[in-house]
């Protein structure tokens, strides 16, 4: 990214200047996601010293979603079956999705954020308002992409394949989904990190078309070949051995 592009994105009328989850003002640029050939605008790359939540400014714009993220996505509908599992209370549940529409109304043993806090203007308002439909013994699951993970400590300056889905306004943190919970009467009872070792491959692909590779070399990494599909599997093994898997899922009770 030209000097002279990187001023042009900090000149744009819908920069986030404070972190959308903690308001704090104090952050550190991390780089400059997009703006390349076939690519959404570019946006600055921004991590929050206090919560480590990491966040776009602009944000991208909903029109830019990109099908590698979607192969990242936990399919929350066997999440909930998988959850609710032996629960007599638990029949009514919820899924939230990045287009942020909630129930009208209700109540609900179970309600899944899924990759929806990442898109949302303001998440801890959209984590509070989730709370309000939250049966009492019931439990908020949030699955997010992992700013702290291993594929995003190499690939998260630029390349890391979150930044490709429509509308990401911010990257969350275990510290960072705490933080949420403190405003919201929830309480982060159990956060792991989750294998998806696509996101090696997605994000190594567009660290190779912004480089200018030739689509030949690109396709190797698109899952055709078994020796980057397991040394993808290998990273993200150990990264999740860690806690450092690329997708986190928390679930959240009632404090």
């Amino acid at each position: 990214m030209e000097l002279a592009e990187t001023r042009a994105v900090m000149a744009a009328p819908t920069l986030m200047l404070v972190c959308p989850v903690c308001s704090s003002d104090s952050a550190d640029t991390l780089g400059v996601a997009g703006g390349g050939k076939g690519e959404p605008d570019a946006s600055v790359i921004m991590r929050c010293e206090a919560c480590e939540s990491v966040y776009l400014t602009p944000p991208r714009s909903p029109q830019s979603a990109s099908q590698e993220r979607e192969s990242q996505r936990i399919s929350s509908a066997s999440q909930l079956r998988r959850w609710t599992r032996g629960r007599a209370d638990a029949a009514r549940t919820a899924r939230i999705t990045s287009s942020g529409e909630l129930p009208a109304s209700g109540s609900y043993d179970c309600i899944a954020l899924d990759f929806a806090l990442e898109c949302a203007r303001d998440p801890g308002e959209m984590l509070g308002a989730a709370a309000k439909l939250l049966s009492p013994d019931g439990r908020v699951f949030v699955i997010a992409g992992n700013a702290r993970s291993s594929c995003f400590a190499v690939f998260g300056g630029r390349h890391w394949s979150g930044y490709a889905s429509g509308g990401v306004r911010q990257q969350l943190t275990a510290r960072s989904i705490t933080q949420l919970c403190a405003a919201t009467n929830l309480h982060a009872s159990r956060v792991s990190s989750r294998f998806a070792a696509t996101a090696w491959l997605d994000s190594a692909r567009s660290w190779l078309r912004d480089w200018g590779a030739g689509s030949g070399l690109a396709a190797v990494l698109a899952g055709r070949w078994p020796v980057p599909v397991i040394v993808a599997g290998a990273l993200e093994a150990f990264a999740v051995l860690r806690g450092r898997g690329t997708v986190l899922v928390a679930e959240l009770v009632r404090a």
